[in-house]
Order: structure tokens, then sequence, then C-alpha cells
């Protein structure tokens, strides 16, 4: 459950989620660099606060 796991984050490419990343603030995201390489940043989402990798709730923003 997100509660157990809070620090968290989804990053999807075209509304799949292609690996996870690490809260570190309201600002910053962590994640590995292969996560990335080959896609714009720009066409990349993350979402927190979800409770499965499929769902659509939560909190989104751009990158």
């Amino acid at each position: 459950m997100v509660e157990d796991v809070p620090w968290q984050a989804s990053i999807r490419y075209d509304d799949k989620h292609i690996c996870s990343g690490a809260i570190l603030s309201t600002k910053y995201i962590v994640t590995n660099s292969d996560c990335a390489s080959m896609i714009p940043l720009s066409n990349l989402k993350v979402f927190v606060g979800i409770s499965s990798r499929v769902m659509e709730s939560g909190t989104v923003a751009g990158v």
C-alpha cells in the first residue's frame, strides 16, 4: 500500500510505468539514468501517491 512506501514514485511514458523513483523533496525525484536515456524528459510524467502501477489515481507532475 502507498502508506507503506510513501517515498515511491512511478515514472511513466505514454501512460505506462517504465521505472520507479524515490521522492527526495517536493521538487526532486531520483531514478536510474537508464530510465529516461532514450525518451525526451518532456514526454515523461511522475505519479506519486498510488498503490499500483496500473492505477490512474494519485498526483501527477510533468518532468
